[in-house]
Protein backbone atom coordinates (compact mmCIF):
# COMPACT_ATOMS: atom_id res chain seq x y z
CA UNK A 1 0.00 0.00 0.00
CA UNK A 2 2.81 2.27 0.74
CA UNK A 3 4.54 1.62 -2.70
CA UNK A 4 0.77 2.85 -4.20
CA UNK A 5 0.23 5.81 -2.53
CA UNK A 6 4.25 6.97 -3.52
CA UNK A 7 3.78 6.03 -7.13
CA UNK A 8 0.04 7.80 -7.12
CA UNK A 9 2.42 10.83 -5.40
CA UNK A 10 4.69 10.74 -8.26
CA UNK A 11 2.25 10.37 -11.29
CA UNK A 12 0.80 13.40 -9.32
CA UNK A 13 3.57 15.69 -9.32
CA UNK A 14 4.62 14.85 -13.10
CA UNK A 15 0.88 16.10 -13.97
CA UNK A 16 1.42 19.50 -11.57
CA UNK A 17 4.74 20.17 -12.99
CA UNK A 18 3.59 19.23 -16.74
CA UNK A 19 0.57 21.68 -16.17
CA UNK A 20 2.21 24.25 -14.31
CA UNK A 21 3.67 25.54 -17.25
CA UNK A 22 -0.08 26.63 -18.54
CA UNK A 23 -1.32 27.10 -14.73
CA UNK A 24 -0.36 29.36 -11.55
CA UNK A 25 0.55 26.60 -8.91
CA UNK A 26 -1.18 28.55 -6.40
CA UNK A 27 -4.09 28.77 -8.43
CA UNK A 28 -4.03 25.18 -8.91
CA UNK A 29 -3.25 24.24 -5.59
CA UNK A 30 -6.88 26.71 -4.79
CA UNK A 31 -9.05 24.46 -6.93
CA UNK A 32 -7.71 21.62 -5.43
Amino acid sequence: MQLSITTILVLMEEILFTINTDIPLGQLIILW
